[in-house]
């Protein structure tokens, strides 16, 4: 079995099922990382006896009768190099901050520690995140697994660049204004720059506060579901509450289950808004009689955990005139 080619929804029930180890899914992608790294370069710190201790601790867990932290526990994961870490190095791509070790972790970081995901290590960018290309890094460029003679895009063009050389199927990356989207275009991975506000800023190294924001980088739109949503990545606390209360205030969002065929579902969200009522969320079940607003939507869905294609989706008719203030998740069947 080839645990670098899985997605990370598919090595996560392998971890939880306990066909294989979190510690052998942490081995098998260190020894990618040491295969191809010296030609990609998307990392700048490969944290190998920690990233094996936290994955030891996943299996402990699991064996004991433990239920997984997190749907993503186990799972091997890339940090941009511009989130603190209080047990390896944080950069930012510069020799201005080489070798300093801050003295606590991200919020980020914080959360993807306790939903039990493996840190492997820190990726490459442009310094300060001064870039969109990854060649500004002072430690030198990230290539482009597909072409090492083109770019992997930037700034965040190391976290992009693990996810398509397989060095980790799971990557956190950030936007200012398109260094998670950029990088995933350029590689043919997934990227989301989640709305302002939705993620945790504290701990991240600033490029311009206003805009920055932490997101998911994968290879699929299930794992990147996955990682936003039930890896917890925190919310920003409200003005004056006290940093941890972050933790648990989410957006709620459409849960993607990991099955396949015909129970797999794509989703699309329909945003409904009226001035003066609160916009909130709720699902749209099946066809309803009487409805006529037919949704005609290009859909972005995965195919074997490694193919994206544009697939036109009919299916579900909606009364959008009669439908309450807020946004609707409507599901087709994808099998």
């Amino acid at each position: 079995m080839d645990l670098i080619r899985l997605s990370a929804a598919q090595l996560a029930e392998k971890i939880h099922s306990r066909e294989v180890s979190a510690v052998e899914a942490a081995q098998a992608h260190l020894d990618r990382i040491a295969e191809v790294d010296g030609t990609v370069h998307a990392f700048l710190h490969v944290a190998t006896e920690a990233a094996l201790e936290s994955a030891a601790l996943v299996d402990a867990a699991l064996d004991a009768g433990t239920p997984p932290a997190s749907p993503l526990a186990g799972v091997p994961l890339a940090l941009k190099d511009v989130f603190t870490t209080a047990d390896m190095p944080t950069t930012c791509g510069s020799r201005i901050l080489e070798g300093w070790r801050p003295p606590y972790d991200a919020t980020v970081t914080a959360r993807l520690r306790a939903a039990g995901i493996t840190i492997l290590g820190k990726t490459n960018m442009d310094e300060f995140a001064m870039g969109s290309s990854t060649e500004h890094s002072a430690y030198g460029p990230t290539r482009n697994p597909w072409d090492t003679g083109r770019i992997p895009g930037g700034s965040g063009g190391g976290s992009a660049a693990v996810l398509a050389a397989f060095e980790a199927p799971l990557a956190i990356g950030t936007d200012t204004g398109g260094s998670i989207r950029q990088p995933a275009a350029m590689t043919g991975t997934v990227g989301v720059k989640p709305t302002y506000g939705g993620v945790s800023r504290y701990g991240l190294v600033a490029c311009a506060s206003s805009l920055d924001q932490g997101g998911p980088c994968t290879r699929t739109v299930l794992d990147a579901a996955l990682l936003h949503d039930d890896a917890r990545l925190a919310r920003l606390p409200a003005r004056g509450a006290p940093r941890e209360a972050c933790a648990e205030r989410r957006m709620p969002c459409e849960r993607q289950l990991a099955r396949r065929g015909e129970d797999a579902y794509a989703v699309v969200r329909i945003r409904v808004s009226r001035r003066q009522e609160k916009r909130r969320f709720r699902e749209i079940g099946p066809a309803r009689e009487g409805s006529h607003a037919l949704i005609d939507q290009a859909l972005r869905t995965v195919h074997d955990g490694e193919r994206i294609a544009a697939q036109r989706v009919r299916g579900e008719h909606i009364d959008l005139a009669e439908a309450k203030p807020g946004v609707h998740v409507v599901r087709w069947p994808t099998g």
